[in-house]
């Protein structure tokens, strides 16, 4: 009888320490760390994978870029090139055309027929044409257009931008900025040398190039929607633009709004820049004091890697619910249930109910937990049946003596 109170008695105790116990589930607490490790480990990768994934999506847009400037330079080079290899042969046909200054009518035509075969090899030439260091209609003046152009009477070819350019640089080509042309309101650039006869020198050569040719080329280059390219002077101004009325009268800092870029770009030979909204770069063209700038929306440059990333994004998302899915069932399945059945044997231990019973024991350590229960739980009722079998005889017993 003593020995089966204390034993109830520890019973009772087990029993009440139990229910003091705050219960919580460790398959919920796995569920929840496994799903919230995964959550953190994707959302690092993808900051990881996205963050690389624009730095190379802004070197191959700044390398893209470089080569397509760098392609209209050379375009642009070769095409002044070609007008500047004229030019020099010009000047050496002068020069065999007027020996020793026969500014006369028979030089004039010869001269004349002379350029306009020249310029007929240049595309987008609109004038070759030569003055001697005189007024064209004054005495001893001399000027022949290729063209067959007949200047008005007060005009000076001594005054013109071109010749007195052409003079400064000594036998090296000068360019004008572009201008409108008087006769034909084509935007022009003039190319212009001055024309030694030995050591002599006897006169100017000019060259009128249409700036349009020059605007086919960087237009030519783009590679992007939304992209433009234009040319600038040193003074920002446009050389290039779709509307001629903006050449040399709009400011292409102004009209970009990126004033705050102006002095690095002017000042840099070289520049590569991304803001919040664009792509800049700008280099300077070789032998000229001209910039080809080449701007594009950034919206423009990330459209399909933001249309990745919403995919991929997407993607990861749906990937995280199937694995939490997958996590929960699991869960439940060999962890929950498992549990909950060695919860059940436990309970009916302490309320001393001992036909409960597990008949599907998993294969794993929970799996080896409900058997050692099952077998603690077969001896305990043995020992208390015995027990009770004992105590029962000695109440006999006495009811006999």
């Amino acid at each position: 009888m003593i020995l089966a109170a204390v034993l109830l008695g520890v019973h009772d105790s087990k029993e009440g320490a139990v229910k003091k116990l705050k219960k919580t589930s460790f398959a919920k607490s796995f569920t929840t760390i496994t799903v919230l490790m995964f959550l953190v480990i994707k959302l690092i990768l993808s900051l990881v994978f996205f963050n690389y994934l624009r730095s190379t999506v802004i070197e191959l847009t700044e390398l893209n870029t470089k080569e397509n400037v760098a392609h209209s330079q050379m375009m642009i080079v070769s095409k002044i090139s070609d007008h500047e290899q004229v030019l020099y042969n010009a000047a050496i046909g002068m020069t065999h055309l007027l020996r020793n200054n026969n500014f006369n009518r028979l030089s004039a035509e010869a001269a004349t027929n002379y350029l306009y075969d020249k310029n007929k090899l240049l595309p987008n030439s609109l004038d070759l044409y030569f003055s001697n260091n005189s007024v064209w209609n004054q005495p001893g003046g001399f000027a022949v257009f290729g063209s067959g152009w007949k200047p008005e009477s007060n005009w000076d070819n001594t005054q013109r931008p071109w010749f007195i350019e052409a003079k400064k640089a000594a036998g090296a080509i000068t360019f004008s900025e572009p201008y409108v042309d008087a006769d034909t309101n084509d935007i022009i650039i003039t190319l212009s040398m001055t024309v030694f006869n030995g050591a002599q020198d006897i006169g100017v050569i000019a060259n009128d190039v249409r700036v349009n040719v020059l605007s086919d080329i960087v237009n030519s280059m783009v590679s992007y929607p939304q992209q433009e390219i234009y040319i600038v002077n040193a003074d920002g101004l446009f050389i290039t633009h779709d509307d001629i009325e903006a050449v040399l009268k709009n400011c292409f800092f102004t009209e970009k709004n990126l004033l705050h870029y102006r002095a690095s770009m002017l000042e840099s030979s070289d520049l590569f820049i991304v803001d919040k909204f664009n792509f800049i770069y700008s280099s300077a063209v070789p032998n000229t004091n001209w910039i080809l700038v080449s701007v594009i929306p950034a919206s423009v440059v990330f459209a399909k890697t933001n249309g990745f990333i919403i995919y991929l994004v997407t993607f990861t998302l749906v990937v995280f619910v199937c694995v939490t899915i997958i996590t929960v069932v699991f869960a439940h399945r060999k962890i929950t249930v498992p549990l909950l059945n060695v919860l059940k044997l436990t309970d009916s231990i302490t309320k001393k109910e001992y036909n409960v019973d597990i008949t599907d024991f998993s294969n794993d350590e929970i799996g080896q937990i409900q058997q050692a229960l099952i077998e603690i739980r077969d001896k305990l009722k043995s020992g208390i049946d015995s027990l009770h079998d004992h105590v029962s005889e000695d109440e006999e017993k006495r009811k006999i003596n």
